[in-house]
């Protein structure tokens, strides 16, 4: 199992390092197509997109950690607990006035 993450996080860092190289490619080279707008426009868009899928990555890598992971379960059970303890709160059971008028057919 260890060397499957390891293997799995190797990929995922290359990966970012090409995508990091060809965003510095874009950046470096771009002012040679000042002279066309259109192909300038693309070579922009397509540096986004790799940037958009880098930002993901590094997303992805840190919620599945045990650290993040056992956070969300801390707060999960929480508000779960608290979710529960409404739903049972024997306050929204009683009839009211409001809740009587409400349903009245007139």
């Amino acid at each position: 199992m260890g060397s499957l993450n390891t293997r799995q996080y190797m990929v995922i860092v290359i990966l970012q390092y090409v995508i990091l190289l060809f965003d510095v490619c874009i950046n470096s080279f771009a002012s040679f197509a000042r002279q066309h707008p259109t192909d300038l426009l693309v070579l922009y868009v397509i540096q986004d997109f790799c940037l958009i899928i880098a930002l993901t990555l590094l997303l992805v890598n840190f919620f599945s950690t045990y650290i993040f992971q056992r956070t969300v379960a801390v707060l999960y059970y929480y508000f779960y607990k608290r979710a529960s303890l409404r739903i049972g709160d024997p306050r929204f059971y009683k009839s009211s006035a409001w809740v009587q008028k409400q349903l009245s057919i007139p």
